[in-house]
């Protein structure tokens, strides 16, 4: 699978030296996320499977952003102390 989806990454035209690397998107996707586009080369094809491929890696900065700023969120989300229910 691994294999099928960095033959996708590499037929991306546009050169951005700022993106994702290939293991860096990996690691984002994880096993899961790996399968899902595996299922999506087999049963949709490659050209359906390739340019999503492509476009999740392209936004994958942006989803690192989100989850870094979802858990600063949480973690300031503090439990009331000293709460008394009426």
């Amino acid at each position: 699978a691994r294999r099928i989806i960095t033959d996708y990454l590499a037929t991306d035209p546009d050169s951005k030296t700022n993106r994702l690397t290939t293991e860096q998107f990996f690691r984002l996707l994880g096993k899961d996320g790996l399968f899902v586009l595996q299922q999506m080369a087999l049963n949709l094809g490659d050209i359906p499977a390739s340019y999503l491929s492509i476009a999740m890696r392209n936004v994958g900065e942006h989803w690192i952003e989100e989850n870094q700023d979802h858990n600063l969120i949480v973690d300031e989300k503090q439990p009331l102390k000293n709460f008394k229910s009426v």
